[in-house]
């Protein structure tokens, strides 16, 4: 396995406020990212046709240590792009606000509820309601 290809990093992003909330989401966040990892390195390769790697970071972020931790790793494992997934309540423009805008992917129901992105996402949130009960 030729160790200097890229690889994909998975960025469990998670509300970072604690008491219930960001334990309620842990587990869950960290299963997804699992799952997400695997169908990455069942269906996507190299041009050689081998398995892309992804890499996990240790823990869920919502603190700046805990983002530290995942900047370093990332470096060490030769992370090349990464994907970010998000687990929040009404957080997504302070999870998000260090990431290009264009490289964000907001689905179209986003478009109904304004065009300013911060905004936009805070309505929306409020619209849908809460998915974690």
């Amino acid at each position: 396995m030729n160790n200097n290809r890229p690889k994909i990093g998975v960025r469990p992003i998670i509300d970072g406020r604690r008491g219930r909330i960001r334990e309620s989401l842990d587990a869950m966040i960290t299963d997804m990212v699992r799952r997400i990892a695997r169908l990455y390195g069942k269906e996507l390769r190299y041009s050689d046709g081998t398995s892309v790697e992804c890499v996990i970071a240790d823990t869920t972020i919502g603190r700046v240590a805990e983002a530290a931790a995942r900047v370093e790793k990332f470096r060490r494992e030769n992370v090349g792009a990464d994907l970010v997934t998000l687990a929040s309540m009404l957080r997504i423009p302070v999870a998000m606000h260090n990431l290009p805008e264009e490289s964000l992917f907001r689905p179209s129901a986003w478009g109904a509820f304004g065009t300013d992105p911060e905004g936009s996402d805070f309505r929306t949130c409020k619209n849908y309601g809460p998915l974690y009960r």
